[in-house]
């Protein structure tokens, strides 16, 4: 069977280049939305429902309403079959409707459930092992009380900021802290050190992202006997850490190896970030459910 990239729209399935949405959805005009990012592995939803459960809390908060839950998995489940994908990445968007120009989201109608299928990228293997380049950007997180970062919507801007600062710089990766000069996450990906027998990572108070992959990563290394502690902390508590990494539901566990022009470890993949992803890798079908 042909594979193939598609998008569907309230469940009306399109090649991807043929996806449709109104210039004046303020998801367009505003960032006006809430989204997921979704793998399949060998047909299989990975974290299935602690997505959907993330996607709803996000629409809940930001008052955009949504299908029902067994609607909402027809339309994902009848979209990557459409696609004749095996393994593949799926952005799902739920947009606020068709509005004036104004801000005013009373004015919107028509809510939209966007599910995007394409085929999986990820880094290349010795990426993994060689380990990511990361900067400290001087552009700041978003502090909670501007908006709650648990909720994913659309508008990335201040990531998408940090990230030219990446490139600028000729990193892969740029790590964002708040205006008190603690880490929160990096642009994409929670961000996790070692030290000695503890894997540390930035509190849910920094504003990072509850992400699923983090609270596995957390749950698989508390198993193999590593002390886990959340906090507040700074650049520096990564640069001086033994192995440092990044997770995420595309990324899965991709090490970090620089930070600025400081060397983390012995420059390559580290044995207990090694021993993580190992563990994590090796039970990636206990984590899906199957979309037959």
């Amino acid at each position: 069977m042909n594979k193939r990239e598609i998008v569907s729209i309230d469940g009306e399935i399109f090649d991807l280049k043929d996806g449709k949405i109104s210039v004046l959805d303020h998801c367009f005009l505003y960032g006006d939305g809430v989204f997921e990012g979704i793998r399949m592995i060998n047909r299989g939803i990975l974290f299935h429902k602690e997505h959907m459960n993330r996607l709803y809390e996000s629409a809940k908060f930001v008052r955009i309403p949504m299908v029902p839950r067994k609607k909402y998995e027809k339309y994902l489940f009848d979209a990557v079959k459409a696609s004749n994908f095996d393994s593949c990445y799926t952005r799902v968007v739920v947009t606020r409707g068709v509005g004036d120009m104004g801000v005013n989201p009373t004015k919107c109608s028509g809510s939209k459930l966007v599910i995007i299928v394409t085929s999986l990228k990820l880094y290349p293997e010795k990426l993994y092992e060689n380990g990511l380049k990361l900067i400290v950007a001087k552009t700041r997180k978003t502090p909670y009380a501007s908006l709650n970062c648990g909720i994913k919507s659309c508008n990335y801007l201040n990531n998408v900021m940090a990230k030219w600062e990446a490139v600028d710089r000729g990193a892969d990766e740029a790590v964002m802290i708040g205006e008190n000069g603690i880490v929160s996450e990096a642009t994409l990906d929670n961000i996790f050190g070692i030290k000695a027998n503890t894997l540390f990572t930035p509190g849910l108070e920094t504003n990072c992202l509850p992400g699923i992959t983090r609270e596995k990563i957390m749950e698989i290394a508390r198993k193999q006997g590593m002390k886990v502690a959340e906090g507040a902390f700074t650049p520096n508590d990564f640069m001086s850490a033994d192995e440092v990494f990044l997770t995420g539901t595309g990324a899965g566990i991709v090490s970090v190896t620089k930070i600025e022009n400081k060397t983390i470890g012995s420059g390559k993949m580290g044995p207990n970030t090694k021993r993580l992803r190992e563990e994590y890798n090796s039970r990636i079908k206990e984590f899906c459910t199957a979309i037959n």
